[in-house]
């Protein structure tokens, strides 16, 4: 199973309706085959960095990640975040249960 993490900022001025219809495009994402648990939200902790949001979404494993990051869901998702968005950083892990 992998964890994809998006944090996000967005552009001074977004209308903050608009960022969350396009976060909120991210729901249809959970009806790709082999994604699941996508979930969204501002941040609550502002310190450190610039990022007011995050999303995570688990997905099957690194076949299926490529078929995401290409599927038209996704690519739809991130072309209505785009013009809002100042800055993002992503990224991919397969996940692994911590030592006790």
């Amino acid at each position: 199973m992998i964890q994809h993490i998006v944090f996000l900022s967005w552009k001074e001025g977004a209308d903050d309706k608009a960022v969350e219809d396009a976060l909120g495009s991210l729901s249809g994402l959970s009806g790709i085959d082999g994604v699941s648990d996508v979930h969204y939200g501002r941040n609550i902790n502002q310190t450190g960095h610039r990022f007011t949001h995050a999303v995570t979404i688990k997905i099957r494993d690194r076949e299926t990640l490529q078929i995401f990051a290409q599927h038209p869901l996704h690519v739809a998702s991130i072309q209505k975040m785009g013009p809002l968005m100042a800055e993002f950083i992503s990224i991919d892990f397969e996940l692994e249960a911590a030592p006790r």
